[in-house]
């Protein structure tokens, strides 16, 4: 029986497998990337009342809000959240927000809404270690590597 007949060749499985080795680190990147303000803000969120000064736009869930800092500034950021949490706000309501004491432009309108993101690409990244698991598993049998 031929190589091709088998399922591929050794060297198509290896491929396979570092093509999925790829992925798995862009979708770790990314995941570091995504969960980043979630960590800053768990290590180290601050709780304020803000001020809608702005928004939300139409069909938007672009809100900005200011806040005072705990130097006393007041700090303006625009701040993405759901439509239907964007629903209940208007210009000028007192709403509460977190933001991260180093970067107060780290900031949290709606709760939660920064774990979503993180929570997405974890279970991409959890994804692509299952596809790089069974890819290279398949490369070590193919060569040999593992018994049948």
């Amino acid at each position: 029986m031929t190589e091709r007949a088998k399922g591929g060749s050794p060297r198509a499985a290896l491929w396979m497998a570092a093509a999925a080795g790829a992925l798995l680190a862009v979708s770790l990147l990314l995941w570091q990337f995504a969960a980043a303000p979630a960590r800053l803000l768990a290590a180290e969120g601050v709780e304020a009342t803000a001020t809608v000064v702005e928004g939300p736009e139409e069909g938007g869930g672009v809100v900005t809000v200011a806040f005072p800092a705990p130097d006393g500034q007041e700090v303006r950021v625009r701040g993405v959240v759901s439509e239907a949490f964007a629903a209940t706000l208007a210009e000028g309501a007192a709403i509460p927000v977190r933001y991260a004491r180093s970067n107060p432009q780290v900031l949290e309108v709606e709760p939660g809404a920064l774990a979503g993101p993180a929570r997405v690409t974890g279970w991409l990244a959890v994804a692509m270690a299952a596809l790089f698991a069974l890819a290279l598993a398949r490369a070590l049998r193919r060569r040999g590597g593992m018994g049948d």
